[in-house]
């Protein structure tokens, strides 16, 4: 698997993870993230979380959104809106990693 910079999505067949070592802590259906090199802890609220959560899976951002869309009963268009800056933040936090298989 090769790595992808934030914003490259690989031609569909990029995948969204959870990056290795990203230490969790689960409180009351929210997650608490701590990336490896990083002082700053994430609050992820419910919805993120179920993000962060089905991330383990590796799926595509096709695949996220669809799984969200069917758990929330919300189309297809508006979640893909509300997942992107979720999945920015982790990257940006280093608690995700997206890849392409090669």
């Amino acid at each position: 698997m090769a790595a992808l910079s934030p914003g490259v999505d690989g031609g569909g067949r990029a995948r969204t993870g959870q990056a290795p070592g990203v230490l969790e802590e689960d409180l009351d259906g929210e997650v608490l993230l701590l990336a490896p090199g990083s002082v700053d802890a994430l609050h992820l609220d419910a919805v993120a979380s179920t993000v962060w959560r089905i991330l383990a899976e590796r799926p595509t951002f096709d695949e996220l959104v669809e799984t969200l869309s069917t758990a929330y009963g919300v189309s297809v268009s508006v979640i893909a809106g509300d997942v992107r800056p979720v999945l920015e933040l982790l990257e940006a936090h280093g608690a995700a990693v997206r890849c392409i298989d090669t």
